[in-house]
């Protein structure tokens, strides 16, 4: 039986509207889905006032809509970094930005190519046929989508057939906060994977090949009857920052100490993995000699075969937050003491 349990120390998963990172991924997802919604938009309005279902596409196969879709990112990328608190002015300036855009789009076309793409002569309240008060205000509706939901996590399923390290890092950098592999990496996979990417693959009592091999790390883990994995979270100016990053992981691998010694005192053995190799020495006695501090050694949870990420996934634990909150991952293996 696994439990699962989560310590928060010093920062909250949600993001602020003034901080959370815009990424080209969003952007992408951002761009086709308000291409097509305004498209669909505009389809239902044309039929609601003058009884025609017209398409109201840009393309010649399917209904999508450029216009939309490019004003969605432009005000996107004007507004994400306002306080969510100010949405009567982000409203307004939507609005606002929104109609001269759209203004410029019909006056171009026109300019550009001779053509009239569309004409609001006939409704109320327009500017030359541009533009029209309506359309103005779903414009200052689509300037809220960022503010509105400023922590809409976004997670790569299977089909994305992410299966190393390297796969689950540009979908971090894409900005998911959650990847699920295309299919289960081995112990020997994930050992594999150490290896070659990992610096301090051979350094520490604490890594590979040191722990011993994989089979022995499960044999080691399976001879436990239960485990305890939960989570801390630290907040940071910069998650990317290695060094200050780093810095974090002493208080995380207190907090491990300290369920340790909690289960101890109630009579039950344990076997303790971090997120992280140990660095409690500056540099570590392998392997001319026997580990300095054994009693304070923390295995690295991956150095095992247990691959952090799928562990999540089955948990239902988050894995990847924003660019300012690190995760650090506890594992702890406990038996009836003899």
């Amino acid at each position: 039986m696994i439990t699962q349990l989560t310590a928060k120390r010093g920062a909250q998963p949600a993001l602020d509207a003034h901080r959370a990172p815009l990424t080209l991924y969003w952007v992408f997802w951002l761009f086709l889905i308000a291409g097509v919604a305004g498209d669909l938009v505009e389809i239902v309005f044309w039929l609601g006032t003058r009884g025609e279902l017209t398409s109201r596409s840009s393309l010649i196969y399917g209904q999508f809509s450029i216009v939309w879709g490019a004003g969605a990112v432009l005000l996107t990328l004007v507004f994400h970094r306002m306080d969510s608190r100010s949405t009567p002015r982000i409203f307004l300036a939507g609005t606002l930005l929104g109609g001269v855009y759209e203004y410029v789009c019909s006056l171009l076309q026109e300019k550009l190519f001779g053509a009239c793409f569309w004409d609001y002569r006939h409704l109320p309240f327009n500017l030359n046929g541009r533009v029209n008060l309506v359309f103005c205000l779903f414009w200052g509706l689509a300037a809220l989508a960022r503010t509105a939901v400023p922590d809409l996590p976004l997670h790569g399923s299977t089909q994305m057939t992410v299966h190393s390290l390297d796969g689950v890092k540009l979908c971090a950098d894409l900005g998911m906060a959650r990847v699920v592999l295309g299919r289960e990496l081995s112990g020997e996979d994930v050992r594999h994977i150490c290896r070659q990417e990992c610096e301090r693959y051979n350094t520490s009592w604490s890594c590979p090949p040191a722990v011993g091999t994989v089979e022995e790390c499960r044999n080691r883990c399976e001879a436990y009857e239960q485990a305890v994995v939960f989570t801390t979270l630290a907040e940071v100016t910069d998650a990317a920052d290695m060094a200050e990053t780093l810095e974090t992981r002493k208080e995380h691998e207190e907090i491990v100490h300290a369920v340790c010694r909690d289960l101890r005192e109630a009579g039950l053995e344990v076997l303790a993995l971090s997120s992280d190799s140990c660095a409690v020495c500056e540099t570590c006695a392998w392997p001319d000699a026997p580990c300095r501090h054994a009693e304070r050694m923390l295995p690295c949870i991956e150095s095992y075969g247990i691959l952090v990420t799928s562990a999540a996934e089955k948990l239902s634990m988050d894995f990847f937050y924003d660019g300012r909150t690190v995760v650090w991952y506890g594992f702890v293996f406990i038996r009836q003491g003899e």
